[in-house]
């Protein structure tokens, strides 16, 4: 025989406080996501500003580059809005005389098309 060395009111008072802890939890997520929809232009201002000082970052942070190419490949994206928008990094830039210059990543470019890192 399996002998308990906790009451049953222990028992209770465990499930009790996970109970409440999941109910706080599910509150703050529902909260959010309300918050997130009521709100939704000034989160896609914040999220594009965001996005806007990566894109000039980009050479500045290895990891922020490669979460940068991750998004684009993944979403199948160049920029924010558009390809662009690369002409707010420095490299990128146009009146640069960089090998970048006027290009964009090459998370940009179409996979059936890149042979390099500069789209061709």
């Amino acid at each position: 025989a399996v002998v308990s060395t906790q009451s049953t009111g222990e028992n209770v008072k465990f499930l009790q406080v996970f109970a409440t802890s999941l109910v706080i939890l599910f509150l703050g997520e529902a909260a959010v996501g309300i918050l997130a929809f009521v709100m939704k232009e000034k989160v896609r201002e914040v999220v594009e500003e965001h996005m806007f000082d990566a894109i000039k970052a980009y050479r500045d942070d290895s990891d922020l580059r490669d979460a940068v190419n991750v998004a684009q490949r993944t979403f199948k994206c160049c920029g924010v809005r558009n390809f662009t928008d690369w002409q707010e990094n420095v490299y990128f830039k146009c009146c640069n005389e960089g090998i970048e210059s006027c290009g964009v990543p090459y998370s940009c470019c179409k996979m059936d098309l890149q042979v390099n890192l500069f789209c061709g």
